[in-house]
């Protein structure tokens, strides 16, 4: 009789055991379950966002290549404004050795005066001009080119 006491408490105890063990099988499948929607979750906005970086990048590369443009383009006016300075640093060498030669010139001790507002204005003409046929070469180098 023992024995089958023995016996008793062990399937009781087997099937308490068995109980616990397919409780924390069916928590872990639940987990398991909710892991696989988050994961699916996760992969739907992973591919969302990997679209909306494509096409980020896509604006990105459209801009860079905007800016390449509008940057050669700027070129032209840097060397516009670099040919301006060296004309006006000839034009100032060459007014300053005439104005020597008139102040010492004995004949033309009244025109100088004159000779000095002549200069200037000739000078002003030049700069005028030159900035002109600048304003003109950049107008014609943007005909083909977008703007902001």
């Amino acid at each position: 009789m023992l024995v089958h006491i023995g016996v008793f408490l062990i399937a009781i105890s087997f099937a308490i055991v068995s109980i616990y063990i397919a409780i924390m099988l069916l928590k872990t499948s639940r987990i398991l379950s909710t892991a696989g929607r988050s994961v699916s979750l996760m992969e739907a906005r992973v591919d969302q966002m990997i679209g909306e970086m494509e096409d980020t990048l896509y604006v990105a590369g459209n801009t860079v290549n905007d800016l390449d443009v509008k940057l050669d383009s700027m070129t032209s006016a840097f060397y516009v404004v670099r040919d301006l300075a060296d004309t006006s640093e000839t034009l100032t060498e060459g007014i300053s050795g005439v104005t020597q030669s008139y102040e010492q010139d004995d004949t033309l001790k009244g025109t100088g005066p004159f000779v000095r507002i002549i200069q200037f204005s000739e000078f002003a003409v030049g700069i005028v001009k030159s900035w002109k046929q600048g304003e003109r070469k950049g107008k014609s180098n943007q005909g083909g080119e977008g703007s902001l």
